[in-house]
């Protein structure tokens, strides 16, 4: 049997995929990094190739949790900012970071 390995797009657009499935709720709102650091709320459609963007840009993106005619709201960030980005290991992040988590997630389900 032989293990092909996977690009990095194809890496981010499986997980993208895998958040948008699990994690959003809110489709028509996300809060956005702003260059300062803070996050600014924008009304643009949530969709799994918006998140693969980002993640294929390094960049950052938040998903409101809101719960329908209640108060909750629950929160989930998911931050791949990497502090050398020009020398990513998206490769190393996706074994190390992300499987484990996954796995996690799909033993509870």
């Amino acid at each position: 049997m032989q293990e092909q390995s996977k690009t990095v797009k194809q890496l981010n657009k499986e997980i993208s995929a895998y958040l948008h499935r699990y994690f959003v709720t809110n489709t028509y709102a996300m809060a956005v990094q702003m260059k300062d650091g803070k996050y600014a709320t924008k009304y643009l459609p949530v969709s799994e190739f918006l998140i693969e963007e980002m993640l294929n840009q390094r960049g950052s993106v938040g998903c409101y949790q809101q719960c329908y005619k209640s108060d909750m709201v629950k929160w989930i960030c998911f931050d791949f900012d990497c502090p050398d980005k020009d020398n990513l290991d998206l490769e190393y992040l996706y074994k190390k970071m992300w499987s484990p988590y996954s796995r996690f997630w799909m033993s509870i389900k």
